[in-house]
């Protein structure tokens, strides 16, 4: 592994043609995750770039050769990946199978287990964003400021116009990277342009899935709808698994794989996202203290729930309150 910029530039690059040193980078610099060579044709030449901007990060990776990614689910950021060579193949558990190449970018959403098998010679352009950014966003473009963001496929189709804008805004980072490097000073640390790509996403889904937009979350199966209209008029109460099971003749594991299936996640993670949700609310209203929306919502440590609420809005609940 080689670092072969200063690290006064602020973009670190890192080059490798040991599989081992990749794995241990990128689990460095997002999350645990295997890889697995999936041929010997191409020699693998691990190439990766990354700067800082104000949402996340902005990177350019290639492996070279033929491989299989394995990571752990993402838990606090979107990643926003598009190919500029080659193309992924992505199988994720209880989804549709994806496939992006030089025409389709995807938005894959945190909490999802999936693998990506990167073809031979795949270059992508990604954007990794914070949770709490993309949903403060989202939340503007619709006005409420406690919607949540809908589940729909995360293929992007380039040859529209409104993708065409997403790939031009991924080309005018990639641009500025470059001359970040040249210029040995990282300018995309303050630059608009991120900001302005995940707009762009935002619109592309707004304007190219409206109808889903509007229907929400896909019709859910009869005994996750018990659990989920159970959680919406219990959310003060404590909330345990044998609570939600009691609502159902369905063992533990399918209620889990249902959530994750269906919702994304599991539900404990549901409930938090709920109870954060009705907090932010009751806060909203002007009405509620912060301690009294937090009751209010179930939630029965007000140090946890600042935590909580800042990683899911990016911002404290007494500035929300304000």
């Amino acid at each position: 592994m080689t670092d072969f910029l200063p690290s006064s530039c602020g973009v670190a690059v890192q080059q490798s043609s040991d599989p081992l040193a990749a794995q241990a980078a990128l689990t460095d610099r997002y999350k645990p995750h295997g890889m697995r060579l999936l041929g010997s044709e191409t020699a693998f030449d691990f190439v990766h770039m990354s700067a800082p901007v104000p949402q996340g990060s902005y990177n350019i990776l290639k492996y070279g050769a033929a491989v299989e990614i394995t990571p752990e689910p993402f838990t606090d950021f979107y990643m926003l990946e598009m190919p500029i060579a080659a193309g992924v193949d992505i199988e994720s558990t209880g989804r549709n199978s994806v496939r992006s190449d030089c025409n389709t970018a995807l938005f894959l959403p945190p909490h999802v287990r999936f693998a990506s098998s990167w073809r031979v010679g795949c270059t992508q352009l990604m954007l990794k964003i914070n949770n709490a950014e993309v949903l403060r966003r989202w939340q503007a473009t619709t006005g409420d400021p406690t919607s949540k963001l809908p589940r729909i496929m995360p293929e992007i189709d380039l040859t529209r116009t409104e993708g065409w804008r997403v790939q031009q805004m991924m080309f005018l980072l990639k641009d500025e990277l470059e001359r970040s490097v040249i210029a040995k000073g990282n300018t995309l640390a303050t630059s608009p342009l991120a900001g302005a790509t995940i707009d762009a996403v935002i619109a592309y889904f707004r304007d190219v899935h409206g109808d889903q937009l509007l229907d929400g979350y896909t019709v859910l199966p009869t005994q996750l709808r018990r659990c989920v209209n159970f959680i919406d008029a219990n959310l003060a109460s404590h909330l345990t698994i044998p609570h939600l099971l009691a609502q159902t003749d369905i063992s533990e594991r399918y209620l889990f794989n249902l959530f994750q299936q269906f919702l994304g996640t599991t539900p404990k993670k549901y409930i938090r996202s709920e109870r954060l949700t009705k907090a932010r609310a009751f806060l909203l209203t002007g009405q509620y203290s912060v301690s009294e929306a937090a009751k209010a919502a179930g939630f029965t440590h007000l140090g946890r729930f600042s935590v909580q609420y800042r990683r899911a809005y990016g911002e404290n609940p007494r500035l929300t309150k304000a």
